[in-house]
Protein backbone atom coordinates (compact mmCIF):
# COMPACT_ATOMS: atom_id res chain seq x y z
CA UNK A 1 0.00 0.00 0.00
CA UNK A 2 1.64 3.59 -1.03
CA UNK A 3 -0.31 6.48 0.41
CA UNK A 4 -0.03 10.06 0.75
CA UNK A 5 -1.63 13.14 1.99
CA UNK A 6 -1.98 16.43 3.65
CA UNK A 7 -4.65 18.03 5.85
CA UNK A 8 -7.42 18.14 3.39
CA UNK A 9 -6.98 15.51 0.70
CA UNK A 10 -5.65 11.91 0.31
CA UNK A 11 -5.04 9.13 -1.64
CA UNK A 12 -3.76 5.37 -1.80
CA UNK A 13 -2.56 3.01 -4.22
CA UNK A 14 -2.50 -0.60 -2.90
CA UNK A 15 -1.43 -3.79 -4.61
CA UNK A 16 -2.60 -7.30 -3.95
CA UNK A 17 -0.96 -9.89 -5.41
CA UNK A 18 -1.20 -14.04 -4.85
CA UNK A 19 3.23 -13.79 -4.24
CA UNK A 20 5.82 -11.52 -3.36
CA UNK A 21 5.50 -8.71 -5.24
CA UNK A 22 8.46 -7.61 -6.95
CA UNK A 23 9.12 -5.10 -10.27
CA UNK A 24 6.78 -5.43 -12.72
CA UNK A 25 3.13 -4.50 -13.95
CA UNK A 26 0.17 -4.92 -11.59
CA UNK A 27 -3.51 -4.45 -13.05
CA UNK A 28 -7.36 -5.07 -12.93
CA UNK A 29 -8.48 -7.06 -9.87
CA UNK A 30 -9.63 -10.17 -9.11
CA UNK A 31 -10.81 -12.86 -6.30
CA UNK A 32 -9.81 -16.57 -6.27
CA UNK A 33 -13.07 -17.92 -5.28
CA UNK A 34 -11.31 -21.13 -4.34
CA UNK A 35 -8.62 -19.70 -2.06
CA UNK A 36 -10.18 -16.18 -1.33
CA UNK A 37 -6.65 -14.50 -2.40
CA UNK A 38 -6.90 -11.27 -4.11
CA UNK A 39 -5.01 -10.14 -6.72
CA UNK A 40 -4.49 -7.05 -8.64
CA UNK A 41 -4.66 -3.08 -7.96
CA UNK A 42 -7.15 -0.38 -5.87
CA UNK A 43 -6.66 3.20 -6.45
CA UNK A 44 -8.50 5.70 -3.92
CA UNK A 45 -8.27 9.66 -3.93
CA UNK A 46 -10.40 11.56 -1.28
CA UNK A 47 -10.75 15.22 -2.48
CA UNK A 48 -10.51 18.46 0.10
CA UNK A 49 -14.73 18.13 -0.15
CA UNK A 50 -14.36 14.60 1.76
CA UNK A 51 -15.73 12.93 -1.98
CA UNK A 52 -14.06 9.86 -2.23
CA UNK A 53 -13.34 8.66 -5.50
CA UNK A 54 -13.00 4.75 -6.43
CA UNK A 55 -11.98 2.61 -8.88
CA UNK A 56 -14.62 2.62 -12.15
CA UNK A 57 -15.92 -1.32 -13.16
CA UNK A 58 -14.17 -2.92 -14.64
CA UNK A 59 -10.94 -2.07 -12.71
CA UNK A 60 -8.20 -0.87 -15.43
CA UNK A 61 -5.80 0.86 -12.81
CA UNK A 62 -2.21 -0.27 -13.64
CA UNK A 63 0.83 0.14 -11.34
CA UNK A 64 4.65 -0.96 -12.73
CA UNK A 65 7.20 -0.92 -10.00
CA UNK A 66 10.41 0.07 -11.65
CA UNK A 67 12.66 -0.36 -8.35
CA UNK A 68 12.45 -2.30 -5.19
CA UNK A 69 14.88 -2.73 -2.59
CA UNK A 70 15.12 -3.44 1.33
CA UNK A 71 14.85 0.27 1.71
CA UNK A 72 12.77 2.10 -0.97
CA UNK A 73 10.10 1.12 -3.91
CA UNK A 74 9.59 3.36 -7.20
CA UNK A 75 6.99 3.38 -9.77
CA UNK A 76 4.14 4.69 -11.82
CA UNK A 77 0.57 3.84 -11.82
CA UNK A 78 -2.95 5.40 -13.78
CA UNK A 79 -6.13 4.53 -13.81
CA UNK A 80 -9.68 5.97 -13.89
CA UNK A 81 -11.37 6.73 -10.48
CA UNK A 82 -15.12 8.17 -10.12
CA UNK A 83 -17.60 9.15 -7.70
CA UNK A 84 -21.24 9.80 -7.49
CA UNK A 85 -22.30 13.10 -9.32
CA UNK A 86 -18.63 13.91 -10.36
CA UNK A 87 -17.00 13.46 -13.64
CA UNK A 88 -14.46 10.79 -13.49
CA UNK A 89 -10.78 11.37 -12.97
CA UNK A 90 -8.44 10.52 -15.04
CA UNK A 91 -5.13 9.26 -13.41
CA UNK A 92 -2.30 9.35 -15.97
CA UNK A 93 1.92 9.93 -15.68
CA UNK A 94 1.66 9.34 -11.60
CA UNK A 95 4.75 8.25 -10.07
CA UNK A 96 5.83 7.43 -6.61
CA UNK A 97 9.12 6.77 -4.59
CA UNK A 98 8.69 5.78 -1.16
CA UNK A 99 10.47 4.33 2.11
CA UNK A 100 9.60 0.69 2.39
CA UNK A 101 8.34 -0.49 5.80
CA UNK A 102 7.75 -4.72 6.53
Amino acid sequence: MITGYDPTSNSSVQIYHNATIGTGTYSGYTVDVTTGTLKGVVMHYQDATGTLYQPKSPIADVVTITGITAETVRGTFNGRLSASGKPDLIVTNGSFFVPRFN
